[in-house]
């Protein structure tokens, strides 16, 4: 039940706020997606998901500048000396610059290059352990576009990299302009 109600609230305010600041520059979109997470440390591999919402400027037709904001929806767990661990992610926001080039009529590839926080939370039985990190984060993808305002969106990106800890995941998702 909360997570349809994230979700639902993380898709209006996407498509408000990119709605809101399109009435005044038709160069204003927004994505929302669902993001599948790789979260590996100390030989563990744990994979929780996320739902992500980025609003975007194109600044021309081969560079743009996004701002990310995501939190989990689904969490994993891993068993660890006989422990059952239990892992979700908190927030993740983020900056990026994105260039683009047009490969054909209605396909688009990116590259994102900005920086990222990201959070989590480890539990166990009765206890729990928050963590975030800030890193680069970078990665890329591709758009199709299926309607004037509406395009299907996929991404690979690193999300955190640092000390034996990394966060990658794949997101699928849909942009609107408006």
């Amino acid at each position: 039940m909360l997570e349809s109600l994230k979700l639902g609230l993380l898709t209006i305010l996407m498509l408000w706020t990119g709605f809101v600041f399109a009435q005044n520059d038709p160069k204003m979109y927004t994505e929302v997606g669902y993001t599948s997470v790789t979260y590996k440390e100390a030989g563990y591999t744990l994979k929780p998901s996320a739902l992500r919402g980025i609003i975007g400027y194109e600044i021309n037709p081969n560079f743009a500048a996004e701002a990310m904001l995501g939190f989990g929806v689904a969490d994993s767990s891993v068993v660890i000396r006989g422990v059952n661990v239990n892992f979700s992610i908190g927030t993740m926001a983020g900056v990026y610059v994105k260039p683009k080039v047009s490969v054909s009529d209605g396909v688009e590839l990116f590259g994102r290059f900005g920086y990222a926080k990201s959070g989590g939370k480890a539990s166990v039985t009765g206890y729990s352990l928050t963590t975030s990190g800030t890193d680069t984060s970078y990665g890329g993808g591709m758009k199709i576009k299926m309607s004037n305002n509406t395009d299907a969106v996929i991404d690979y990106m690193s999300y955190y990299d640092k000390n034996g800890a990394t966060a990658t995941g794949i997101t699928f998702g849909l942009g609107f302009k408006f």
